[in-house]
C-alpha cells in the first residue's frame, strides 16, 4: 500500500529562500520514532549574476569624430537581473545609450534613476552602447557605475571604466600655439617647435605644411632639421614613444607697415 500526495510551491517576486515541513502522523508500531515522520522542503534564494567587461577601450578617436562600443550585460544567474540606477562620472564627451535613451557623463556624481528599472532575464543578455566624442586629442576616462540586485556585487554596485585616446600614437606640440609676438619689419623671426611622441605606439608623420591664413607677413617651416628631411607618404617620419624631433617655424613680417 502507498499514499501519494502533491506539494505545490508558489514563487513570490522577492525571490527569497523558503522552507516548509510536512509531518505525517502514523501508528507505526515497528519504529515508534517514525510515528511523526517529517519531510522538509526548501527553496534556494534566487541569485542574479551580472557579467560586464571591467573596461571599454575606445582606442584612438580623432577630434570631431565619434565612436561607439557595445557593452553586453550578461545575466548568468537563476532569476531576473534588475538595474535600478546608474552613475556616469566623467566629462560630457562620454555617453551611454540604454533602451534608446542617451545619458551624458557629468562630474557632479549624479545618480540617474532608471524608470522603469532595466531588467535582464535569467541566462539572457542585453546590449548597452557607450559613445565617446572627444573635445580634444587628450586621453580621457569616465566611470560607469550600475546598481542592481546582482547577488555577488558588494552593495549592489558594478563598475566599468571607459577609456579613450589612452593607447596608441599621440602627437604633442610645444609650444602650442606658436606665438611670434611683435617683430621688426623685414626681419625673419624663428621659433623652435618640438614634436613629441606622447602615446604608447610609434607616431608616424607623413606630411607637414603651413596652411595660409589672412595675416600680415608670411609663415613657413624649415624641415631640414628633421631626420630624413621633409616627411611624406614615401618618406615617413617615425617617432618612438617618449621621443621627439624639432623643427623651425618662421615668420617674415611685411616689408612695409600696413
Amino acid at each position: 500500500q502507498a499514499l501519494d500526495f502533491t506539494v505545490s510551491f508558489t514563487r513570490y517576486e522577492d525571490f527569497l529562500s523558503r522552507t516548509a515541513t510536512v509531518t505525517i502522523v502514523n501508528d507505526n508500531t515497528v519504529d515508534a520514532g517514525r510515528q511523526n515522520l517529517q519531510i522538509r522542503f526548501q527553496t534556494r534564494q534566487c541569485e542574479p549574476n551580472l557579467g560586464l567587461p571591467a573596461q571599454v577601450d575606445f582606442l584612438q578617436v580623432g577630434f570631431e569624430q565619434s565612436k561607439s562600443e557595445d557593452m553586453a550585460l550578461n545575466n548568468t544567474g537563476s532569476c531576473r537581473l534588475v538595474v535600478d540606477w546608474i552613475r556616469l562620472d566623467g566629462q560630457p564627451s562620454f555617453e551611454v545609450v540604454i533602451d534608446g535613451v542617451t545619458y551624458t557623463a557629468s562630474d557632479d556624481f549624479t545618480q540617474i534613476n532608471l524608470d522603469p528599472p532595466f531588467t535582464v532575464d535569467a541566462n539572457s543578455s542585453a546590449i548597452w552602447t557607450a559613445r565617446f566624442t572627444p573635445i580634444d586629442g587628450e586621453p580621457d576616462t569616465a566611470t560607469l557605475i550600475l546598481h542592481s540586485n546582482d547577488a555577488n556585487a558588494v552593495d549592489g554596485l558594478t563598475q566599468v571604466e571607459l577609456v579613450a585616446n589612452a593607447t596608441g600614437p599621440r602627437l604633442d606640440v610645444d609650444p602650442d600655439p606658436v606665438e611670434f609676438g611683435g617683430k621688426m619689419i623685414g626681419k625673419v623671426a624663428g621659433i623652435e617647435v618640438e614634436l613629441a611622441s606622447a602615446g604608447t605606439a610609434d607616431l608616424e608623420i607623413t606630411g607637414i605644411e603651413v596652411v595660409p591664413v589672412a595675416a600680415l607677413g608670411s609663415f613657413d617651416v624649415d624641415l631640414s632639421t628633421l631626420p630624413g628631411g621633409a616627411p611624406s607618404a614615401q618618406n615617413v617620419l617615425t617617432i618612438a614613444p617618449n621621443q621627439s624631433v624639432k623643427l623651425l617655424a618662421r615668420y617674415t613680417p611685411p616689408n612695409e607697415p600696413s
